[in-house]
């Protein structure tokens, strides 16, 4: 079995960073799926599938893809400020001073 990375729109798989090849036996091979999606993480390979190829290159699993989150901006949102009248616990503590 062979881990590699195939290109969903191309059909290529991944060689290094500036070739993708169509021919299995020059595809850089990885160790295992997880290493294989963090090498995706850390280059940005957006739209590349995970594959096993098993005997010969006949049979192939697609077993993840990988694809950057779409960033839109910063999703904190300001909640806001409930007053109660019960003491909090910094006024308790400061009315113990």
């Amino acid at each position: 079995m062979k881990t590699v990375l195939k290109d969903v729109k191309t059909g290529l798989l991944f060689r290094n960073m500036d070739e993708w090849t169509s021919d299995l036996e020059q595809a850089a091979g990885f160790r295992d799926t997880l290493t294989a999606l963090k090498f995706c993480q850390r280059n940005n390979l957006d739209g590349a599938a995970i594959v096993h190829v098993f005997g010969g290159g006949k049979v192939e699993r697609v077993v993840g893809f990988y694809r950057r989150a779409a960033r839109t901006g910063p999703t904190v949102t300001a909640s806001p400020q409930v007053q109660t009248d019960r003491p909090t616990a910094l006024d308790q503590e400061k009315s113990l001073l």
